[in-house]
């Protein structure tokens, strides 16, 4: 390390090349990371999934993979297991951890250095674990109160998140930092009818694919023309999955799968939607979303918490309760935008000037504020 630079160690199982997850709070930390590496001397702890490349362009960064298990579950066993190996035998030091902890892969020994450690949360996923994965889920329910209650320094980025913190960390310091997101390529659209786009991690629970496919048949019903695409990073067993649910579906030939699109794709695709449509059942921010409204493309979501900060509710989508209505209302929503012209360009211009706003060099800024005031002992 350069003694020139003070020390910091950032933690993630997730990285952006990771070819399982490769989420988007992954590609905030790789984002944020790669703009303090002149001024940090920054140690890149991430997981050793069976493909997961060295990150490009990283002049200051030294990158560690941590175990090399195959498959979701595999993978995050094992490096839960490597992770706790050599935290256990390590500190910040004259330094500061940082950590983009997941609850399903527990890592408690870097929860030992509380005072020297920034947590980055991206929403509290609570009994939403065992809804999800049964008594398997009660490890991460117990792994996300430990990180509540035991840790003190938190980025959250969405208000909601730091809300919840709060309200169980009186004594913490807690700071909200949104996040930013790439500009998309210019790219010619494909002009094929309007279009439905849902695009992110193709987690069928987590993102409320099942909920958008359902709403969807009553769209289909009432416009023939509209078309639905579910894009983004998947395996074969989230494809098998997703084609499950395909089954049957009464506008199944306006239902397009794309997994694993190129950026070039990626951008084809934002730039010929007509709406944007996430209704995850939680959400720390989705970076997708913001994509869509640099496009001025208006977003349909549900009130998962990060989608309060990250879209503006009437003036650059509209935003729909997360409940057990959402289906119902999603449709609604959706088909008042294809209905009114008017409205979708109102939402589009909204979205553009909300975007506009959202930079990576600022996400980086304000956190290294907070790591130098955590290594100051300011904090």
């Amino acid at each position: 390390m350069n003694a020139a630079r003070p020390s910091l160690v950032h933690w993630s199982y997730d990285s952006p090349w990771n070819p399982l997850f490769g989420g988007g709070g992954a590609q905030r930390d790789w984002e944020i990371l790669r703009r303090l590496e002149d001024d940090w001397s920054i140690d890149y702890r991430v997981g050793g999934f069976p493909g997961n490349g060295e990150p490009p362009d990283a002049r200051g960064i030294a990158t560690e993979f941590l175990g090399k298990g195959r498959g979701r579950w595999g993978g995050r066993i094992a490096y839960a297991l490597a992770a706790q190996k050599r935290a256990s035998a390590d500190s910040p030091g004259d330094g500061i951890w940082s950590i983009s902890p997941s609850i399903f892969a527990p890592v408690p020994a870097y929860l030992a250095h509380p005072d020297r450690t920034a947590v980055s949360l991206f929403h509290l996923v609570g009994w939403n674990a065992w809804r999800k994965y049964g008594p398997m889920g009660l490890v991460a329910v117990w792994h996300e109160r430990q990180i509540l209650s035991r840790m003190r320094h938190f980025l959250c980025i969405n208000n909601a998140t730091a809300a919840q913190v709060r309200a169980l960390r009186h004594d913490a310091r807690v700071e909200v930092v949104p996040t930013g997101f790439t500009p998309l390529a210019e790219v010619a659209s494909e002009s094929d009818g309007p279009i439905v786009l849902f695009f992110g991690r193709l987690d069928v629970y987590m993102k409320g694919i099942d909920r958008l496919i359902e709403a969807f048949a009553t769209v289909a019903r009432e416009r023939s023309d509209v078309r639905l695409v579910l894009a983004g990073r998947a395996d074969i067993a989230v494809e098998a999955k997703i084609e499950q649910l395909l089954s049957g579906h009464p506008a199944r030939d306006r239902i397009r799968l794309e997994t694993n699109p190129d950026d070039q794709r990626k951008a084809v695709l934002f730039r010929s939607a007509s709406v944007f449509c996430s209704p995850s059942r939680f959400e720390g921010w989705c970076i997708a979303a913001v994509e869509a409204q640099s496009c001025g493309v208006p977003v349909v979501a549900s009130t998962a918490d990060g989608f309060l900060d990250s879209v503006d509710d009437q003036a650059s989508g509209l935003l729909v309760p997360n409940d057990e209505g959402i289906v119902e209302g999603v449709a609604v929503a959706l088909l008042r935008i294809l209905r009114d012209p008017a409205l979708a360009s109102r939402l589009g211009e909204g979205g553009r000037a909300k975007a506009s706003k959202l930079t990576w060099d600022a996400v980086a800024a304000r956190h290294d504020e907070v790591f130098r005031a955590i290594h100051e002992g300011r904090a």
